[in-house]
């Protein structure tokens, strides 16, 4: 899609609006993903802390490049839309997969510490 912009002539805003919701869901998927892996691992909390860390590291990646892909979203539809439902739908994108992160974040680093209980690590 990056590629392809140049050569569009006309509705350049709409292609970029549509190139930030394909982040948007790659990104989503990516989440999810985090999500699901940590899901999985707890049932079983036997991951070593090395693994425990690169969870983290990721769960913190991912967080990263949200926010920043959210103040991109908002200086784009800014440019159209504002108001309360514009933040609402921000919120909606954006805040609730963060926050999700977070909780699985601190989720994360508890089993770590177990494991570094449990491993001597």
């Amino acid at each position: 899609m990056t590629a392809l912009a140049p050569q569009l002539t006309a509705h350049q805003y709409e292609w970029q609006g549509i190139q930030l919701m394909v982040r948007l869901l790659n990104l989503n998927r990516q989440v999810e993903f985090a999500v699901a892996e940590v899901d999985f691992f707890r049932s079983a909390g036997r991951p070593v802390t090395p693994e425990w860390q690169r969870r983290i590291d990721d769960q913190q990646r991912l967080q990263k490049e949200l926010k920043a892909l959210r103040a991109a979203t908002k200086k784009h539809f800014s440019q159209r839309w504002e108001g309360e439902h514009f933040n609402e739908w921000l919120g909606h994108l954006f805040d609730v997969p963060i926050a999700k992160l977070k909780a699985y974040e601190a989720e994360s680093r508890a089993f770590m510490h177990d494991a570094k209980k449990r491993y001597g690590w």
